[in-house]
């Protein structure tokens, strides 16, 4: 029963989070819209659970996998809000930004200002977190 309701849709809202980092980081509305309805699902559906569950006074197992998909929404947003901010100060300081244009691949990659480079490493670095985070969970629980 667990399985289906709690950690199968929370796991399916943190991976729908991570969509964000593939939306360009100037399209604040459709950034934010992402994150924060993520968020606001992954909050009420945890609430419905504690409802129907017995209350008791120590964290039980359920408790921890919850808060670390919450953790890991609010991150992929706090992601957001850090690429948002860098890339208007280096829009505000353009002789920082290395000219790109006809760079290609994997040069491009390296000449681009750090907050492009941000999304593409938390393209990586979030999957490969919540995965082992899910290992471990299921492997201690």
């Amino acid at each position: 029963m667990y399985m289906i309701h709690v950690y199968i849709p929370l796991a399916m809202l943190v991976i729908l989070s991570w969509t964000s980092f593939w939306v360009d980081h100037n399209s604040v509305t459709g950034r934010l819209l992402i994150g924060l309805s993520t968020l606001l699902v992954a909050c009420i559906q945890i609430s419905k659970f504690n409802e129907s569950v017995p209350p008791v006074s120590y964290t039980k197992a359920i408790d921890v996998y919850t808060g670390i998909c919450l953790t890991f929404i609010f991150l992929s947003i706090l992601e957001f809000c850090t690429v948002n901010y860098l890339s208007r100060y280096y829009s505000d300081n353009k002789s920082i930004v290395p000219q790109q244009q006809n760079l290609r691949g994997w040069q491009r990659i390296k000449q681009a200002p750090f907050y492009e480079n941000f999304d593409i490493l938390s393209r990586i670095i979030f999957p490969v977190g919540f995965l082992l985070f899910v290992i471990v969970y299921f492997a201690i629980y």
